[in-house]
Formats: structure tokens, sequence, C-alpha cells
């Protein structure tokens, strides 16, 4: 089985990531306690989602990047005009974010078959 390990950085001058390294999230509901809220300071809940690598479906969970620091970033759409220059802010900081021992995963509300 394929393991990400880690988010490769967009070409310079994309406006979003190759279809090969966007993640894609499935409709996926989860259920936190008030008292689970993750707000910033607090340990995050563990979950799993379905993401595309290398034009091939993995699953990817919170726990693989134990160690690290992760970054999440949630954007509304894939093909839309919304948010491109904080993707390719976030693109441009790949290296810095490595530096940092931090993994950044992007995540929309997409289906993972918009990204194949």
């Amino acid at each position: 089985s394929v393991r990400p390990t880690g988010i490769r950085a967009m070409p310079k001058g994309s406006a979003i990531a190759p279809r090969a390294v966007r993640p894609a999230v499935g409709r996926k509901s989860m259920n936190v306690s008030a008292n689970a809220l993750p707000l910033v300071g607090n340990q995050a809940p563990d979950f799993s989602a379905t993401a595309v690598y290398d034009q091939e479906f993995v699953d990817v969970k919170l726990s693989q990047y134990k160690g690290q620091y992760v970054v999440l970033f949630f954007y509304p759409l894939d093909f839309t005009f919304v948010c491109p220059t904080e993707i390719t802010a976030f693109s441009d900081a790949h290296d810095d974010f490595k530096a940092m021992n931090t993994q950044v995963l992007g995540m929309s509300v997409d289906s993972q078959f918009s990204h194949l």
C-alpha cells in the first residue's frame, strides 16, 4: 500500500495544486463533544480521510504524522479562484514548513473523484 510522506510543493505560478498532490476528503461526519473541540493549543482529534496521491486513492490519518506539527488547510472547493493566493503561499513556504518538521494537509469538501 502506498503511504504519503508529505505534501509536495506546487509548481511556481500554479493557482491550484497538480491533480497528483491534491488531497480529497469524502463527505463524512465527525461528532465532537464540546470538551474536545479542536481549539488552538488543544490536541486535534484523530481523523481519517481518503486522499489522492500520485493518481491513487490512499487513506490518510492524522496519527500518521505523530511527532510532527500539522497545518490543516481547509479551502471551499477545487477548481475555483477563491483562494489561489493562499494555496500558492503554502506551496511557496513548503521548504520552510519542512525545516520546522511541519506537514501541510489541504482539504476541501469535494469528492475524491474530482482529483483524478
